[in-house]
């Protein structure tokens, strides 16, 4: 109430306020009123001079406007308003009250109605909750920038890491597209096994960044046709923890980085780098397991020809129980013979890494 602390609104907080009101007494009032109060009206008896002040004055956040003041259309005056100043709150006051006549202001964004005559008590408390109105409006679209930003940083940090991969199957004539493949073959198997969209998408991108952490190592390396001296094969294996460590201060890699940690791991314990056993190896790095070593015996390497995919489902079922998961290895094998990786009723459309 007026002249009490607690129901006061707070002095200062900027801003000014409109009011479109033929009759000079109630102009008055609401001026004496609402200066009292801190505010500061502005006062105009016109749609025309009600316009003109609001092109002017950058610092209206609150319209109060009478039906009895306006000859042409409230709504008319209502669209016009929003389109000078989008964010501008708007209180209709009548005469009367008929819900044909305030609904259609209220379904168009209108904050409220008054009935007149009215109490000042009843102003004093509709302009301290449009305040707070317009401050969670405010908030919430804050709120929405950053998230909407950080969809773009995410975006960006993602097209990166997929760049970076992409030149890490560059690097070697023996493993271009290498990466591709993998993720591909991995969304088959993931959408094959009926898994959630979460995992499917972060199984599959894990999978597109799986040798991540080759980037560190010399082409000479990679690109040997030959057999790797002891210190060369200790920098090849240590590629997973190159890449857990590139992507560890990631917040958004955080789900991806078991792929790209533990997809050398093998079901009996003998793999790198914690000889990690069973199922004691995170569940998508086991698939990512599967599909890298499908595409290593299926793809063109300097010391073996390709296999074909009953070659390879062969091969994948004598490495059952050793190397593999036991069961992840049969669920794709099924796949296989169901035409899983060559029929599009099987596999469906893949969708974009990411």
């Amino acid at each position: 109430m007026p002249g009490t602390a607690a129901s006061q609104p707070e002095k200062g907080q900027g801003g000014s306020i409109l009011i479109l009101e033929k009759d000079p007494a109630l102009r008055q009032a609401f001026s004496r009123h609402l200066t009292r109060w801190g505010e500061h009206p502005i006062l105009a008896e016109s749609i025309e001079e009600a316009m003109e002040l609001l092109a002017k004055e950058d610092r209206i956040f609150l319209v109060f406007f009478s039906l009895a003041s306006i000859s042409s259309s409230g709504i008319d005056l209502m669209q016009t308003i929003q389109e000078i100043r989008p964010g501008v709150s708007m209180i209709l006051t009548t005469d009367y009250v008929d819900p044909a006549t305030t609904l259609p202001f209220i379904e168009r964004g209108a904050f409220d109605y008054l009935k007149k005559p009215f109490l000042f008590e009843e102003i004093e408390i509709l302009i301290r909750r449009v305040r707070e109105h317009q401050e969670l409006r405010g908030q919430a679209t804050a709120l929405r920038i950053l998230q909407e930003k950080k969809k773009v940083e995410r975006q960006n940090l993602i097209d990166f890491m997929i760049g970076l991969a992409n030149l890490i199957d560059a690097k070697s004539p023996y493993t271009k597209e290498h990466s591709d493949r993998v993720a591909r073959t991995t969304k088959v198997f993931t959408r094959f096994l009926g898994l959630s969209k979460k995992d499917y998408e972060d199984i599959s991108f894990g999978a597109k960044l799986h040798d991540i952490g080759k980037v560190g190592i010399p082409d000479s390396i990679l690109n040997s046709t030959g057999k790797l001296s002891k210190e060369e094969r200790q920098i090849m294996n240590d590629h997973p923890l190159a890449g857990a460590k590139i992507l560890k201060p990631i917040v958004v890699m955080k789900n991806i980085i078991p792929m790209v940690l533990y997809h050398h791991e093998n079901w009996d314990g003998t793999g790198y780098p914690e000889n990690l056993k069973g199922e004691e190896i995170p569940f998508g790095a086991r698939i990512v397991k599967i599909t890298d070593y499908f595409d290593a015996i299926t793809s063109h390497r300097p010391y073996r020809t390709p296999l074909s995919l009953d070659e390879a489902a062969q091969v994948l079922l004598s490495e059952r129980g050793r190397i593999l998961d036991p069961n992840l290895t049969d669920a794709f094998i099924k796949m296989i013979q169901q035409g899983g990786l060559e029929n599009p009723a099987v596999s469906g459309v893949l969708p974009a890494i990411g």
